[in-house]
Order: structure tokens, then C-alpha cells, then sequence
């Protein structure tokens, strides 16, 4: 279970100076940023590098679909599908994988074969 609620999502508040980062499990963070804007951002090392990786923002209504993959897609993410993809990736890495690498691939192949 993670830490953060949806409670403590809409209520959070921001620091005057600098980015405000608030953990939740698997690597999962909620940033906040001086300006108010929430984002999810998963933070992990793999082979020894660390990835820090901005997954969508924040908005309690979440992404339409049912799959991670659309949800990445639409980058507008509920708790419960941030903590969806954290968990999913975490499953990645400790399967040899790293989730990042592989997700920007793909984004890459739509661009070059649309």
C-alpha cells in the first residue's frame, strides 16, 4: 500500500523555491513545483544508472483506456494508474528490463513508422 492518498494529492501544497517531492512506494513520487503544477515521476537505478523519468501529471480523473500503455499515452494520470505503471515497472526491472529504455523506443518507432 502506498503512502499518498487522493486526498494528500489534491491537498498538497507546493515549496516557494523548489520542487517538492513526496514518495509513495516503488519509486513512484508526486512533484510538485513551485508554480503548483503535480506530476508523477518514477526514480529507480537499473545496471547501476539512475533513471529518473516523468511518467504524466497529475488529475485525479485519471487517463481513458485500460491499458498502462494508452495511460502513458494520454500522460494525465489518477493515483491508482501512476501506481499501476510503478509497480508494472518495478515488475521490468527486477525481470532484467529496463521500463524506460523500452517505453522510449516505442515512442520513437511511432515517429519513425506512423
Amino acid at each position: 500500500m502506498g503512502k499518498l492518498t487522493a486526498v494528500s494529492c489534491e491537498t498538497s501544497k507546493p515549496n516557494k523555491d523548489r520542487d517538492r517531492l513526496i514518495g509513495d512506494g516503488d519509486g513512484l513520487f508526486l512533484r510538485i513545483r513551485p508554480d503548483g503544477t503535480k506530476a508523477w515521476v518514477v526514480v529507480y537505478e537499473f545496471k547501476e544508472a539512475g533513471r529518473k523519468y516523468a511518467i504524466g501529471s497529475y488529475d485525479p480523473n485519471g487517463a481513458p483506456g485500460a491499458s498502462i500503455e494508452q495511460w502513458l499515452r494520454h500522460r494525465r494520470l489518477s493515483l491508482t494508474q501512476a501506481r499501476a505503471i510503478a509497480g508494472e515497472w518495478k515488475a521490468a526491472r527486477s525481470a532484467g528490463h529496463d521500463p524506460v529504455a523500452e517505453w522510449e523506443a516505442e515512442l520513437v518507432k511511432d515517429l519513425v513508422y506512423p
